[in-house]
């Protein structure tokens, strides 16, 4: 009985085994054929087998030679790979990985991937960015790599408070308005309380509309500062109708709660509404799904902000 068991455990794990390097072997030949395709000058969508989180580790070690790769698009594109498979995952180790795939990136000679690579970070939370990692971080803003104004947010979403007298003098005079503008959220992110300031002073001489909505609210949110949510939560509760609807062909007047309520969503703590995949607000009724909102900071005026994200 003992051996008949000891021969079914083997066949089962022979079996595995042989499931596993199977799919080993498919995955790289999938990835393979991909990149042929993206190197011919081809640009398929990413295959689903690839994507896929529990390939994570497989990915990972067959995307070295592209990340090195002499052309671009390939680069770029195992930049976006690796970030699809390892900011989906639910192991930490991954995430971590992945956070150092994307860091080195931000060496890439090419300043559109550079820039790839810095969006895709923004995309971990700060618990998967490890103290070497946040090191590596450090000595991309003091050799002011390029997309500096991005990089510099990214330092303020990581709390990286000695590099504020590095950043300061970019939120002054003789730097363009979009560096300024980064330097000075970025310090607010920090929490420096006069550049929280400057941002208000600046942003409550602006009229609420579509603009300000979509270019300046999420740098107002990126922030995390509570003057800053304070500020949106006002502008939820307006009436006026200072926004448009979405419909090109049939554009009509519109409260600007119904974009800010999908903004403030995943930076509250018990926010009373969930988001779908593509960032628009679950609910079949906009109108009451705003007076849920509106009625939830009535009656919780102590919200915590969540801080964990970009």
């Amino acid at each position: 009985m003992a051996k008949s068991r000891i021969t079914t455990f083997f066949q089962v794990f022979v079996l595995t085994l042989v499931t596993c390097i199977s799919e080993a072997q498919d995955i790289k030949e999938i990835v393979s054929n991909y990149f042929k395709e993206v190197r011919s000058g081809n640009y398929p969508s990413i295959p689903i087998q690839i994507s896929l989180p529990e390939n994570a580790y497989a990915i990972l070690n067959l995307l070295p030679s592209y990340l090195k790769d002499s052309i671009g698009d390939v680069r770029a594109k195992a930049y976006e790979i690796a970030n699809l498979t390892t900011s989906r995952s639910s192991v930490a180790s991954v995430r971590n990985q992945g956070v150092d795939v994307l860091i080195r990136a931000c060496r890439d000679k090419d300043s559109g991937n550079i820039g790839l690579a810095l969006d895709y970070l923004t995309e971990f939370s700060k618990e998967d960015f490890t103290v070497s990692a946040k090191d590596s971080m450090r000595n991309l803003v003091r050799a002011q790599t390029a997309h500096f104004d991005q990089l510099i947010k990214l330092a303020g979403f990581l709390d990286l408070t000695d590099l504020k007298e590095k950043i300061r003098p970019y939120s002054q005079p003789g730097n363009s308005t979009q560096m300024r503008w980064a330097a000075i959220i970025s310090l607010a992110r920090m929490g420096e309380s006069s550049s929280i300031k400057d941002m208000m002073k600046r942003v409550t001489k602006l009229p609420v509309n579509d603009d300000i909505v979509y270019e300046v609210f999420p740098d107002l949110i990126y922030t995390r500062q509570r003057e800053a949510i304070e500020y949106l939560v006002e502008a939820l509760n307006s009436d006026a109708k200072n926004c448009m609807s979405a419909d090109a062909e049939r554009e009509t007047a519109m409260v600007c709660g119904y974009r800010i309520m999908e903004q403030l969503a995943p930076i509250i703590e018990g926010y009373p509404l969930q988001l779908d995949g593509s960032g628009d607000i679950k609910t079949n009724d906009y109108a009451g799904a705003l007076e849920i909102v509106r009625q939830w900071f009535q009656t919780h005026k102590a919200y915590k902000i969540l801080n964990d994200r970009f």
